[in-house]
């Protein structure tokens, strides 16, 4: 198991790439056999901004005691929080508000999965927003200090491309702390010391 913590979160569409603002619980661990990364204690949150409008907000992304890895992802609770971002149509519930402009609909994430209730004259767009639908990456690289984890949709072009999907996530390595080392020698020096005192 490797010490990791979650630095970058990265989520694309046709837009571009949008970085997200971590907050929460950002440190894991990760096992390089199987591949998979498991946050299992507190929430982590990912708040993303309009990239045309900075001040505004898409939507906040909230992982309870989170897994992701070899294309898969589990949660002990998973929720979509709606933005503040001025626009006819949800982002968490993936629907336009139809022609009278109104948000008739409505989701609900208090149960996993969540579900979600189309209502007026809106118009469903995609399936609601689900942390498995969103966060079932993979290792795209690990070099022993840096992971890097995709889904299979991320797509990014680089410096002046114009098409990204998916999400990626960036997690860096925890280092053992330098006393830590010197504790564990300190105890196998006293004990070495206490074997030929006797």
């Amino acid at each position: 198991m490797i010490s990791v913590k979650l630095d970058e979160v990265s989520g694309g569409d046709d837009h571009g790439e949008t970085p997200a603002t971590l907050t929460g619980t950002l440190t894991g661990v990760y096992e390089e056999g199987s591949g998979i990364v498991t946050m299992d204690v507190g929430t982590s949150s990912f708040l993303f901004k309009s990239l045309s409008q900075p001040d505004e907000t898409l939507f906040t992304d909230v992982h309870t005691r989170w897994t992701t890895g070899q294309g898969s992802y589990s949660a002990a609770g998973y929720s979509c929080i709606e933005g503040t971002f001025d626009a006819p149509a949800s982002f968490c519930g993936d629907y336009y508000f139809g022609f009278n402009q109104i948000d008739e609909s409505s989701f609900d994430y208090s149960e996993t999965p969540g579900s979600r209730t189309i209502g007026g004259d809106d118009i469903a767009t995609g399936p609601l927003r689900e942390g498995f639908l969103y966060y079932n990456a993979s290792v795209a690289s690990f070099d022993g200090l840096t992971l890097i984890m995709q889904t299979a949709s991320w797509n990014d072009l680089g410096p002046g491309g114009t098409s990204t999907d998916g999400i990626q996530l960036v997690f860096t390595v925890v280092p053992i702390p330098a006393t830590a080392w010197l504790f564990g020698s300190g105890l196998g020096l006293l004990g070495w010391m206490r074997r030929w005192s006797t």
